[in-house]
């Protein structure tokens, strides 16, 4: 989809781990899945009503 390789791939996927991003959330050893957490809190909460 990107046009990178693997190693690519998971260099920028563990990038973002480490800052906090994203978060592994399978606990596997492969097959991993990952969450951008606050990105998924903002979409979860409530539409703010308009004033």
């Amino acid at each position: 989809m990107f046009d990178v390789s693997g190693p690519t791939a998971y260099r920028a996927i563990h990038s973002l781990e480490e800052d906090g991003v994203l978060k592994e959330v399978t606990g596997k050893e492969s097959h991993r899945e990952y969450r951008a957490t606050e990105i998924f809190e903002i979409l979860e909460r409530p539409p703010a009503a308009y004033e």
